[in-house]
This record gives C-alpha cells, structure tokens and sequence, in this order.
C-alpha cells in the first residue's frame, strides 16, 4: 500500500469538492491510514475513529437484516457534512465537508476516487 497515493488521491477529491474540509482513508478499526484537509483544527484521526463505529454498526444490522454491505452513509450535523463510503477489505473512506455545502458534487468526485483507492489497499 504506498501512502504517497493515498495521500495524492484524497487530495485529488478533495480539490474536487467545494467546501471539502477534508478526506480520510481509515482501516476497519477507524484507524487514520491517509489523510487531507483544509481545515487544521479539524481531528481526522478522532472523526475516523468515532464513525468507524457507526459503520461497523450499520454493517452489523444490515447483515443481520439480509441487506448486505452499505454503498454509502450520508451524516448532516450542525457543524458538517459526513460521507462514508465503505471499501473492500472493511476500510472506508470519509468525506467531510462545510455544513452548508450541497453535497451531490462530493459525492459524484467521491464514487470517482473509490476504484482508485481500492486498487490501492
């Protein structure tokens, strides 16, 4: 896994999106592997880590339920947007963005930027 592209493909979204705060790789424990942003104040390796759980949870009732995997997990809080995309081998990629930005084009660059990281790890 060369972190070097990670880190060039999170930055490539993220200079996709307007209004992109940051984006994360994070492992199946919610364990930062590759991080961008734009905003210094904003805890990646703390927001992985935390909706690492809501994504082991989801993916929890849906297996019980028969559902199978999530595609992706929209989150709006006051403060922010939260796109989770789960890739393969239980690794997910987060997109964070200002609260009051339309989302459709992170998304868009977001599903764009997936294939490449799951060549990746």
């Amino acid at each position: 896994m060369s972190a070097q592209e990670l880190q060039a493909h999170l930055q490539g979204l993220l200079d996709q999106v307007p209004g992109g705060r940051a984006a994360v790789l994070a492992d199946p424990d919610g364990i930062t592997v590759a991080a961008t942003g734009h905003d210094p104040s904003l805890e990646v390796d703390v927001l992985a880590a935390r909706y690492a759980v809501v994504l082991r949870d989801l993916r929890g009732a849906l297996e019980r339920l028969g559902h199978g995997e999530p595609s992706q997990l929209i989150l709006e809080l006051r403060g922010a947007k939260i796109a989770i995309f789960p890739l393969k081998e239980r690794f997910a990629l987060y997109l964070i963005l200002d609260a009051e930005q339309d989302i459709g084009r992170g998304l868009f660059a977001a599903r764009k930027t997936v294939p490449a990281l799951e060549r990746i790890i």
